[in-house]
Formats: C-alpha cells, structure tokens, sequence
C-alpha cells in the first residue's frame, strides 16, 4: 500500500470502531506500506486501538513474517503505535514517526514481542507510555533512532535477547531514557549493546530521580561511546547517568569516550554510575564516579581522562594516579607531578595508596 505523500494520504479510524487501525493476520510475505500516515483517532475510541498491529501468531515450518514500513506516520492511537506479535520475524522499518500514542503509562510507541527486526531512523515521541519497549524479542538491530518526550525512552524486558542500538538519542523523556532488566535464561539471557548513543536531558517530570540509564541486574550490556547531557537551566539533571539497582549482580562497566555536560558546555556533575565490580573509562572529557554506602569491591582503570571527581560517602577510596609530566609525556613510574614540574610527594610516598572520601 503506497499513498502518494506521507501528509496527504491518510487513513483515520472511524469513531467509536474501537478496534486497530490496520491489523495483519497473514502469514505470508509482509505487506508494505509507504508513504501513508495512519491515525488513530483515540478520543473517540473506548477499546484496544493499535495504529498497525501484528498479532501473535504460532511458530510454522516456514518463515512468518511482520511488514515493511518506509516514510510512514502513525499518530494518535489509543494503545500502541505499532505493535509486532510474537513469531513475526523479517521486520524492516525506515524513517517512521510514531507519535501521541497511548493513554497509560504502559502504552508504548512501538511494541516489538519477536525476532529479527530492524529499525532505521524510527522517531518515537511525545507518547504516554514507553518510546520503544523490547519484549520476547531478539535479533533487534536499530540505528539512528530517537525517543523523546515520553514517560521512558526505552525498556529492554527481562525476556529479550539480543540487543544492538547505535546512532541512537534518548532525549527528554520524563523518567529514565533507558532501563535495561536482567535476562531470565541461563546466566544472563542475551547481550545489550549501545554504540555511539546520546542522553540528554531525562528525568524531566522530577529532577536528580531517574537516571538516564537505568541497569538492573544485567550484566551484559555494554555501553560504548556514550554522550550524557544534562540541562540545569531547565531542571533536567539525571539521577546517575548509568544507574545499577542490584546489590548483588554487579555489572562490569565499559564506558569510552564519554562527555558529561550541560548545554552551556560544563559538566553538570551527574555522576556516571553507582555500583560496578569494574569499571574502564577512556577518552573522557568529563567524569564523576559516585560511591555510596555499602558498595564493594570498586575497581577502575582510566585512561586518557581530562577531568575526573570521585566522592565516597561512608568509605574509602584507594586511588593510584599516574598523571602525565608537564611536557606531556607519560610516566612509567608512579611519581606524581605537580605545575613546577617536579616530584610532588606531598600525598604520600611514590606508588603509595592515599585514601580520601572526596578527592579530585
């Protein structure tokens, strides 16, 4: 189905149908639809309204397949936007809007429950409920995509597997930009991966209380060259920029090349996480570490750093510094240097551990 603009060819669900937009029961090749905004109508609906919905459908013998979404719209729906059922592989959606959708904060923006889907350019937002949430779902690949202006900006399931999001914004959203849930098969089910992503300006319904990142008991997600920006002018400062709720599985934490900052260009003093075994940054430009009560074993290697603050309430923390000399050459002692340029030892011995509860 092809419309010939996206803004002109419209197809708007009749009051009171209470039922979805379009909804694709065949299990055959998938349907295609450009250049065709699909509406809703949610005011004057009272039951489960879809935009585009693929139900559930049984495993068969041969490939069963979801759509092919290219320079679509899909406004106002009364639940979610675009829904993809479980057992609906070979999903392709490009440059698709998906917005003021939902009426609960359970509601999402797009809705994938199965394998195999891939996403380029999908813009989700301002919606009632998640920009994009990942369900049973596996083999998600998703690039340049944005959330924004929503109640979460996206929420991996305890049930999903494989997870790749690059090129992607999460931005402004009322609670966390991301959450990822800890897997439920053996180990830790599947692997989440964020290349290249942004954070800006989440928790914005309550400032310091959601986090951009939000990490709970998953200790497969890797996190690689992130950008976190926070804005004090208008309230919106996370919580943490990745946050880990559990106590017990602790994530090894790989961040690189990060930049933490306001739209001013200065830090805004996030910290960037609060629980980690381990922890590598590198290439930063700005970064603070925060370390609560009751925390253990904190072990950070970084490099290439061009600020760092660490604060410890009620602990310790055991730092080495190996810093650069004036002239800019690295040290393969433990000396530290001072602006003269000579030996500062004033902290301690060479190679000695100096403790502190706040130190920069």
């Amino acid at each position: 189905m092809t419309g010939q603009y996206t803004g002109q060819s419209m197809i708007k669900l009749i009051a009171g149908s209470n039922t979805s937009v379009i909804t694709v029961h065949r299990d055959a090749p998938p349907p295609q639809f450009k250049n065709i905004t699909i509406n809703g109508n949610k005011s004057n609906q009272t039951g489960t309204s879809y935009g585009v919905y693929f139900p559930d459908t049984t495993a068969q013998a041969y490939y069963t397949y979801a759509g092919w979404l290219e320079d679509c719209f899909i406004l106002d729906c009364r639940s979610d936007g675009l829904f993809i059922g479980s057992n609906r592989g070979a999903g392709r959606y490009k440059n698709v809007w998906i917005q003021y959708c939902g009426t609960t904060t359970s509601d999402s923006g797009m809705n994938i429950r199965s394998y195999d889907q891939q996403l380029d350019n999908v813009n989700v937002g301002p919606n009632a409920g998640f920009g994009f949430y990942i369900g049973a779902a596996t083999q998600i690949q998703m690039k340049d995509c944005v959330s924004f202006m929503n109640e979460v900006g996206m929420t991996v399931s305890s049930d999903a597997g494989l997870i790749q999001v690059s090129n992607s914004v999460f931005d402004d959203n009322n609670k966390e930009g991301t959450i990822v849930l800890r897997g439920t098969g053996a180990g830790d089910y599947g692997g989440r991966v964020f290349v290249g992503c942004s954070w800006r300006r989440n928790s914005a319904s309550a400032t310091n209380t959601y986090s951009d990142i939000k990490i709970d008991s998953c200790q497969r997600t890797s996190i690689i060259s992130p950008q976190f920006t926070g804005s004090e002018s208008s309230g919106h400062v996370a919580k943490y920029n990745v946050e880990f709720s559990s106590s017990t599985q602790k994530p090894y934490v790989h961040v690189t090349s990060i930049m933490s900052e306001n739209a001013s260009g200065n830090s805004y003093g996030t910290a960037l996480t609060n629980d980690f075994t381990s922890l590598m940054l590198a290439g930063t430009r700005d970064a603070y570490i925060g370390k609560t009560n009751g925390i253990q074993s904190l072990s950070a290697v970084i490099n290439d750093t061009e600020r760092l603050r660490v604060t410890a309430t009620g602990t310790f923390v055991n730092a080495k510094f190996y810093p650069p000399k004036d002239d800019g050459t690295l040290q393969s002692s433990v000396e530290l240097y001072a602006g003269g340029g000579a030996p500062n030892n004033a902290n301690g011995a060479d190679g000695a551990l100096m403790d502190y509860r706040d130190w920069e």
